[in-house]
């Protein structure tokens, strides 16, 4: 929205007031849904955006509605609320849901299911748990960077955004890291 914050903030909340839920797409839906609680999140009112979410989540023949790759991305958002308000058990189970939404590790490119790893690794690193944040990462980046092999025909090459790869092999490096000095602090 060129921008411009509120007016975005605005239309999201206009949007998700005039939603009749089973009218709409499963995708248009989704969308709604995540921009609102994104809203939520930006503006730090938890408690609304967690509203946002349970109302969401318990319209039940609307998520079962949703593509893998949607039914991820809700449970993403959810975790992420969750974790935010510190409640992780909460938060763990979100993100293992999304995590589990994506039927094959292949899908849609490989691109959801490493987003959901990637964004889980976060979430256990700071549970402290480095071997399973940097295992998360590591497999998250092993399909972000073999989409490039698997996606190229021919000569074709399938584009890059190098700064973003970049950023990806940066994250699993600091996840290795944290991973080491547990295993050193552990052996002393």
């Amino acid at each position: 929205h060129g921008g411009q914050p509120v007016l975005a903030l605005s239309l999201i909340g206009l949007g998700y007031v005039t939603r009749a839920g089973i009218d709409w797409t499963p995708f248009y839906w989704a969308e709604v849904v995540f921009s609102e609680a994104f809203s939520r999140v930006w503006r730090n009112q938890l408690d609304a955006a967690r509203g946002v979410m349970d109302e969401a989540l318990s319209n039940r023949a609307m998520v079962a509605r949703l593509s893998p790759l949607e039914a991820s991305r809700l449970y993403t958002i959810n975790g992420d609320i969750w974790s935010r308000m510190q409640r992780m058990e909460e938060a763990r189970e979100a993100f293992d849901t999304a995590v589990a939404s994506i039927p094959y590790d292949n899908f849609a490119g490989g691109v959801p299911l490493a987003d959901s790893l990637r964004q889980r690794a976060f979430f256990l690193l700071g549970e402290g748990e480095a071997a399973a944040a940097y295992q998360d990462m590591a497999q998250s980046n092993v399909l972000w960077f073999d989409r490039y092999d698997r996606n190229a025909t021919g000569s074709n090459q399938v584009a890059r955004n190098v700064a973003f790869d970049r950023m990806r092999a940066v994250e699993e490096a600091r996840l290795g890291w944290s991973l080491s000095q547990e295993l050193k602090d552990g052996s002393e």
